[in-house]
């Protein structure tokens, strides 16, 4: 039971940790975690919480500590940040790690893209998730370039993209993944 509630609240402090960006604070009592309570590789909860870790644009350690210290059992996590965080260092730094380890056929790249289009800062990087978005040919591309299309003229991704949101999405009529399509 003491060993018990020493991995909750060296779990805890983790969790805190990572959330204040005290990366290696955190990760160390991750060790700790793990050192009390090896099977905590295979633990969900304590996956999503190193998996935060790598919220930061310089989470190189921490990608390198996923992978070393939960391999595979991070997969589901790492995909899930990757395809639906509203984070962008998590989402990219967790498509980075499924990378490295093989899983990159895990991430739904064009939910990915979505957000990174959403939240795309520069007209730059707004012509680059733009453009793989369409080369995509997903049926979510067209609804995603008409939710932008409502913001109005002012908005700086109609500005930027201007023309281009209008163009009509070729080959977007296919099932998002996982959906059959419509008989």
């Amino acid at each position: 039971v003491r060993r018990m509630l020493l991995v909750e609240e060296h779990h805890r402090l983790a969790a805190e940790y990572f959330a204040k960006r005290w990366r290696r604070d955190g990760l160390r009592e991750i060790d700790e975690v793990l050192r009390l309570r090896p099977a905590a590789r295979r633990d969900a909860e304590i996956i999503d919480t190193v998996v935060s870790a790598l919220d930061s644009p310089d989470a190189e350690d921490a990608i390198r500590y996923v992978i070393r210290r939960f391999g595979l059992n991070a997969v589901e996590a790492l995909a899930r940040a990757a395809s639906t965080s509203p984070r962008w260092n998590l989402r990219h730094n967790a498509y980075d790690a499924l990378d490295r380890m093989g899983q990159i056929d895990r991430v739904d790249r064009v939910a990915m893209l979505i957000l990174d289009l959403d939240q795309a800062r520069t007209c730059g990087l707004m012509w680059v998730a733009s453009r793989a978005l369409r080369a995509s040919g997903d049926a979510r591309v067209g609804p995603a370039f008409a939710a932008l299309r409502e913001r109005g003229r002012n908005d700086p991704h109609v500005e930027c993209l201007g023309n281009q949101l209008s163009i009509p999405v070729a080959s977007g009529n296919g099932p998002p993944p996982g959906e059959a399509a419509a008989p």
